[in-house]
């Protein structure tokens, strides 16, 4: 049976224009009336009786904001690299969604940021499903969207408390190979920069981390921890920290991010060490940039490309309505060993 916006007015007890305006993300309603037209809406299966085929397909895109985005190559010239995960990712998700006769709507979202609305294009119906790119994507964000009902897809996050389907790299797995690599390498003293421990993505990179100092028979140092905002700067201040703790300076480092690693091996050059004589570098993410860095990057390398595409296979399989499962596709990264480390 249909659902009507009379049918959701009557049980919210509101005008049809007011659900019409909820729905359409007009008017001005109260956001204790937006959220109980939702819910209804909701419960009464009012969105998937809506779906429609439009040809588009939503990706919203949470990046760095600009004044945190300008990072610079070795000549230190501006460059805009923090989005390399989103920009291989895009490629993917444009590659299937043209095969499949879609287009893409991109929506991008500054983070770290609470000053966020649902994107018209979600509200009005306009696209059949959504991508949400980035290990930043804001956790209400996500439950804002599936309030809406609407086929949703997370790439390179998840969402601990509501099952949501989602293409994930394993981090754990990444920050664990890296350190086994610099224990097998006779590294005894090994710091980290971390992402910020508010992101999933960061929670499970320093649990593989410690765990690979766990199996290497060496204790967790605080004084050797240390939290960057995943672009070039964030990494060279970081590892300047590190590099003039009490204790001395670790002899190895991993950072959970490859523009803060480029930044932290410019840190280590820059207080007159060598890498890796001195320090050695691991970055995570393998950005294309680090290949060509002196000395080249070692990184643990995730497949951003092939996991966008994935991505966009698994929202038309929910659009399509093929599969009603909640899936989570997990990617094993690859250490790629060059010569920072």
């Amino acid at each position: 049976m249909t659902v009507t916006l009379s049918d959701i007015a009557a049980r919210a007890e509101v005008s049809v224009a007011t659900v019409s305006n909820v729905l359409r993300g007009k008017g001005k309603a109260s956001l204790e009336t937006e959220n109980r037209v939702i819910k209804i809406a909701r419960d009464l299966g009012y969105f998937e009786h809506s779906r429609v085929r439009t040809g588009l397909l939503g990706v919203i895109s949470c990046t760095m904001p600009d004044a945190f985005t300008r990072s610079r190559n070795q000549d230190s010239s501006p460059m805009e690299l923090a989005s390399y995960f989103t920009a291989e990712a895009l490629e993917g998700i444009e590659d299937v969604a043209s095969r499949s006769g879609r287009h893409i709507i991109l929506q991008t979202l500054p983070t770290p940021t609470t000053d966020w609305e649902i994107p018209s294009m979600v509200k009005e119906r306009l696209v059949e499903g959504v991508v949400v790119i980035g290990g930043t994507v804001p956790d209400d964000l996500i439950l804002a969207l599936q309030s809406r009902a609407i086929p949703l897809v997370l790439l390179f996050t998840r969402l601990k408390t509501e099952p949501v389907n989602c293409i994930l790299a394993d981090n754990y797995q990444g920050a664990l190979s890296a350190v086994r690599e610099l224990i097998r390498r006779g590294h005894q003293r090994i710091g980290i920069v971390n992402g910020w421990k508010a992101t999933h993505t960061s929670e499970d990179k320093l649990a593989g981390f410690r765990e690979g100092l766990r199996e290497g028979g060496l204790e967790f140092d605080h004084s050797l921890y240390t939290e960057g905002d995943f672009t070039f700067e964030g990494g060279y201040q970081q590892a300047q920290l590190l590099l003039n703790v009490p204790g001395g300076a670790p002899t190895g480092l991993f950072v959970a991010d490859d523009m803060m690693a480029l930044g932290a091996i410019k840190a280590i050059k820059d207080a007159g060490l060598r890498v890796p004589e001195d320090v050695a570098v691991v970055g995570f993410g393998d950005s294309g940039l680090g290949a060509n860095w002196d000395p080249p990057l070692s990184t643990v390398s995730i497949p951003k490309r092939q996991m966008g595409a994935m991505a966009v296979e698994r929202l038309l399989e929910l659009c399509q309505g093929e599969d009603d499962k909640t899936l989570t596709i997990m990617v094993s990264p690859k250490l790629n060993l060059r010569g920072s480390c």
